[in-house]
């Protein structure tokens, strides 16, 4: 049992079929792929943070505009606590994709303080907003940063070698 084994982290991992896992290996991988994150300057760092904080305050205005759009009584508070239940929470959750248990819980706890009419269009733009917009997004601009990595010289039809 993890209790009685003279390495727990080593039976833990065999017993959730990581043996071959190395903690060292890992260290070593993440140290040098964070590397340039380093090695980038206090500028680039405090862009990124600034543009994380940004990303996030815009993730969760989402929910607090959309019910005052509709007019639907939402506190401030709730619809931060819904937003951080929803897309934390059910991140570290393991349902298969599809499943559609956030949806189910976010049209529950919104069904507390909205009348049930608009709810299932809030939870349809809602979701559509702070989900799939982003993936969208993905699609548009990854076809050019792929070429731009594997050396087309070309970015979005735009010449970057010189």
């Amino acid at each position: 049992t993890l209790l009685s084994a003279r390495r727990p982290v080593a039976w833990t991992l065999r017993r959730v079929g990581l043996e071959k896992f190395r903690p060292g290996r890992w260290i070593a991988e993440v140290r040098d792929r964070s590397g340039s994150l380093f090695t980038a300057g206090r500028g680039w760092i405090t862009v990124g943070g600034v543009y994380a904080v940004f990303h996030t305050t815009a993730r969760f205005a989402v929910l607090p505009l959309l019910t005052a759009a509709f007019a639907a009584p939402l506190d401030l508070r709730s619809a931060i606590l819904i937003q951080m239940a929803i897309f934390y929470g059910f991140a570290l959750i393991p349902t298969p994709g599809g499943s559609g248990v956030p949806e189910v819980a976010f049209t529950a706890a919104l069904s507390l303080s909205v009348p049930s009419a608009p709810v299932g269009l809030l939870l349809i733009l809602w979701r559509f907003l702070t989900f799939y917009l982003g993936g969208v997004a993905g699609g548009i601009v990854s076809p050019g940063l792929f070429r731009a990595q594997h050396g087309s010289g070309r970015v979005f039809g735009v010449r970057t070698e010189a």
